[in-house]
């Protein structure tokens, strides 16, 4: 039905969350009663995935992380959270429908965070 080149197919993906916190909650409630607020937090992944046969391809990816500023009775806290990422990853159909997916990460730089200085994800899909 189809047809592969033989140098692989790449393919790019790419996706957007957004985490809305709750508008208005209490903090420090036992010594007074302040609001606190915070804005959304937004992340991007991008990633380019090379397919070099129907069971094998390998990704890279960037993740970019921002916002959730937060304020106390409208005092900013000056703590918006940056954050960008570097992947590298390859997965494997080991059979028809089990995928294993290995992903190695590395932080560029953060911001009011923890920085990592590598991360390693093993992942493995069953397709029912």
């Amino acid at each position: 039905m189809g047809s592969e080149t033989g140098m692989g197919d790449p393919i790019l993906a790419n996706a957007i969350w957004i985490h809305q916190y709750p508008s208005k909650s209490r903090a420090l409630a036992v010594t007074r009663n302040l609001t606190l607020k915070q804005d959304p937090q937004y992340q991007m992944q991008g990633f380019v995935r090379y397919k070099f046969n129907d069971r094998a391809a390998m990704h890279i990816g960037y993740s970019r992380l921002w916002g959730g500023q937060r304020t106390v009775d409208g005092t900013d806290l000056v703590d918006e959270s940056r954050q960008a990422k570097i992947l590298l990853g390859g997965s494997y159909f080991v059979t028809p429908k089990a995928l294993l997916l290995a992903t190695l990460g590395r932080d560029i730089s953060v911001e009011n965070g923890f920085k990592e200085a590598s991360r390693f994800d093993l992942r493995v899909l069953y397709i029912f």
